[in-house]
């Protein structure tokens, strides 16, 4: 009987304080597919900023320079193309976040 109730109490414990825990990493890794998911999705085809959804007309009324073709000129000649910012997305950055993320979970120390 004395052995019983200190394991229960281990037991109950164990279970109110581990749930939590491991649903909070399967909530991590979940977001850390999301993003893998999104990264490997990436293009400017679906890319859409404020100054499209206005129609590239400002507030007053003036024609809006098209920030999208702007950063589209500007990855063009970082990268010399397009689809070669694309892929630099797919491997270098993900073969960069996804190991950096996984294998470090809790980023402060608490000791």
């Amino acid at each position: 009987d004395h052995i019983i109730i200190p394991m229960v109490a281990a037991l109950v414990f164990g279970l109110l304080s581990g749930y939590p825990a491991a649903s909070l990493m399967r909530g991590y890794f979940r977001s850390l597919d999301l993003m893998e998911e999104q990264l490997l999705s990436i293009s400017f085809a679906q890319t859409r900023s404020a100054c499209c959804d206005s129609n590239h007309i400002s507030h007053a009324g003036r024609p809006l320079l098209c920030d999208r073709k702007v950063v589209q000129e500007c990855v063009s000649r970082w990268f010399g193309s397009e689809a070669a910012f694309i892929e630099s997305i797919h491997h270098e950055v993900l073969n960069i976040l996804k190991p950096a993320l996984s294998g470090t979970i809790f980023t402060r120390e608490w000791a």
